[in-house]
């Protein structure tokens, strides 16, 4: 609650002076702390309206919090906490993307496995004769096309599990 409470100060006080302006880059929308790069100063100004300041009574039993070192800045810029967030949102796509991909793993895994035991049933009932050992083989063959798209379909998703991995690490 105290967090919630000093963040809205720190932006009740930083918004207070801040400018804001906004950017179409690449096709995005950026929002930063200086004009955009061939715009003039009014152009992309963003008007942010004072809210008005949030003062409550310290809590009995709510610890004090150490005020900043002089020498450190009260907040971060508009960009810094923008870059930021934008890396928290990307971790947890990715995060997302690897729960996903693991699921649809376990799914080939299962539909695998069903299918064997379908193509075991059908291989049970076949006559001890040679149209019954011509079935079995057309089973094997089954079985063995089964396998190599199992095989394929789980390397692929392996490689996409890893891939979003990798670039969790590199995020981190």
């Amino acid at each position: 609650m105290i967090r919630i409470a000093t963040m809205l100060l720190l932006f009740a006080s930083a918004s207070a002076n801040a400018e804001i302006y906004r950017c179409a880059v690449g096709g995005k929308m950026l929002f930063q702390d200086k004009p955009c790069a061939g715009a003039s100063r009014d152009d992309n100004q963003v008007e942010v309206k004072a809210t008005p300041a949030v003062v409550a009574a310290p809590a009995a039993d709510v610890p004090e919090v150490e005020a900043a070192p002089k020498s450190a800045p009260a907040t971060t810029s508009t960009q810094d906490w923008i870059k930021q967030r934008d890396l928290e949102n990307r971790r947890n796509k990715l995060k997302s993307t690897i729960a996903r991909l693991e699921q649809k793993g376990r799914k080939i895994r299962s539909e695998h496995n069903r299918d064997m035991a379908m193509l075991d049933v059908e291989g049970s009932s076949a006559n001890n004769n040679l149209a019954g050992a011509t079935y079995l083989q057309s089973i094997a063959a089954k079985k063995q096309a089964l396998a190599t798209t199992y095989e394929a379909d789980m390397t692929a998703n392996q490689s996409a599990i890893d891939r979003a991995a990798q670039d969790l690490r590199e995020l981190e």
